[in-house]
């Protein structure tokens, strides 16, 4: 986040959730992969899309970022994963309202909830 803030143009925009930096009960790994062609990443709790991805999609596998949960428990909100084929962007949010933009005004499609993770508060 501090590269893209100060070298990249972004905004920061504050904590959105939390996520855990190792394995604890109930959870599980949060992989993340890079394209460095498209300049994408790409996360999933799957490690069967990270091996497609790796073997068909030209992302490479960077590590495992966190620990997610898989369900709904602890009071944990959803983490949603869009996708821009014609930005070739991946589009991660909490926020329902901001998914449902960017699949509505932006040119995102809905990859549905990539993981649950806990809020901000």
């Amino acid at each position: 986040m501090n590269n893209a803030v100060t070298n990249l143009g972004y905004d920061a925009e504050g904590t959105t959730a939390y996520v855990f930096t190792s394995q604890e009960t109930f959870t599980i790994p949060l992989y993340r992969m890079y394209n460095p062609t498209v300049i994408d990443h790409f996360y999933t709790t799957s490690y069967s899309e990270v091996q497609y991805a790796a073997a068909n999609d030209g992302y490479d596998y960077e590590e495992i970022t966190a620990y997610v949960y898989s369900t709904n428990i602890c009071g944990s909100i959803p983490l949603y994963r869009l996708y821009s084929a014609g930005g070739t962007d991946h589009f991660y949010t909490t926020s329902a309202s901001e998914a449902n933009n960017a699949a509505t005004n932006l040119g995102y499609t809905s990859e549905g909830i990539a993981a649950y993770v806990l809020a901000a508060q």
